[in-house]
């Protein structure tokens, strides 16, 4: 779960936030040297100001991408891209099995219903999709919902 929250000034002693140019320079030279999978995680990459570009990028490097992703914040953009550009696999984070617990943990009150379209469009473009299920203090009642939804989503 994504824990570290620091504003810029904190950050400086472990590095800033690269850009989309450095990424892709980086992607390019582990290309050169034989990398063939491509893992997209953050926070939530999918808010990383230069994704788009980056993600096309890897994918016409010829990388197969894996994204490890809340699934909550995706735009209109990011499914367009999905649907285009397909990744090779999407991990999502569960934070609960009810808005409610999403409203809790994450502060969006509709958190998990925006989770729940989100994997609907993901199977609909043929998208292999994954759960993991992140337990803490106010999220471990709804771990018998995380098995439900798994079974309503047809995803193991």
């Amino acid at each position: 779960m994504c824990y570290v929250r620091m504003n810029d000034e904190d950050a400086k002693p472990y590095g800033m936030l690269r850009t989309a140019d450095e990424w892709i320079d980086m992607a390019r030279q582990a290309r050169e040297a034989g990398v063939l999978y491509f893992v997209l995680t953050g926070g939530e990459c999918t808010t990383f100001p230069g994704f788009a570009k980056l993600y096309k990028a890897a994918w016409k490097m010829g990388f197969r991408i894996s994204i490890m992703s809340n699934a909550g914040a995706y735009t209109d953009e990011i499914r367009e891209l999905f649907g285009k550009y397909k990744p090779y696999g999407v991990s999502i984070t569960l934070y609960g099995g009810s808005d409610e617990t999403y409203e809790k943990v994450t502060g969006d009150p509709h958190g998990l219903t925006k989770v729940l379209e989100n994997v609907s469009f993901l199977r609909s473009v043929g998208i292999p999709v994954q759960f993991s299920y992140t337990i803490t203090k106010q999220n471990v009642h709804d771990y018998p919902l995380i098995g439900k939804i798994s079974a309503m989503t047809g995803i193991a």
